[in-house]
C-alpha cells in the first residue's frame, strides 16, 4: 500500500499533535537545527513564519525603527529624512538577518514611520497648534 505525500504529513502532523509540549518544542529545536544546514530551505521557513503573522504585538525591530524615527524627527529634515527602506536595510545588517527580509521589514517600517507621524501630530494637536511644523532644508 502505497501513500501519497499528502497523506503520511497528515498522519505525521496528528502523531505529532499527539505529544507533550516539551516533546514538541524538543523535536522542532531538531527540526531547526538541522534546517539550518539546508540555507534555501531555511530562508523560505523563516519568511513564510515572518508573513504568516504570528508574532508578537510590538516586536524589537518595531521599537529599534521607532527609536530611529524619534531620535531622526529632531535632524534637519525632521522625520521625513529617513526612509523606510534604507531603515529597514539598516536594521537588517544591525540585527545580521538575510536580505531575503527586506520587504518584510520596509512595510514594517513603513508602519512604523506613519505611526510615529501620527503620534508627532497628535501631540501638536493636543497642544493647541493647528499645523505641524516641519523645517525646510535648503
Amino acid at each position: 500500500m502505497k501513500l501519497e505525500a499528502s497523506e503520511l504529513l497528515e498522519r505525521l502532523y496528528e502523531d505529532i499533535s499527539c505529544l507533550d509540549e516539551d516533546s514538541q518544542l524538543r523535536l522542532l529545536t531538531l527540526w531547526l537545527h538541522d534546517l539550518r544546514l539546508n540555507h534555501k530551505l531555511f530562508k523560505k521557513t523563516i519568511g513564510i513564519l515572518f508573513q504568516s503573522g504570528h508574532r508578537p504585538k510590538r516586536t524589537k525591530a518595531e521599537r529599534w525603527m521607532e527609536k530611529q524615527y524619534l531620535r531622526e524627527r529632531l535632524g534637519p529634515k525632521g522625520i521625513n529624512g529617513l526612509k523606510p527602506r534604507e531603515l529597514a536595510e539598516k536594521y537588517l545588517k544591525t540585527a545580521r538577518l538575510d536580505l531575503a527580509l527586506l520587504p518584510y521589514f520596509t512595510r514594517l517600517a513603513r508602519k512604523v514611520k506613519h505611526k510615529v507621524y501620527m503620534r508627532i501630530t497628535r501631540e501638536y494637536k493636543k497642544d493647541g497648534q493647528t499645523k505641524l511644523h516641519v523645517p525646510v532644508v535648503e
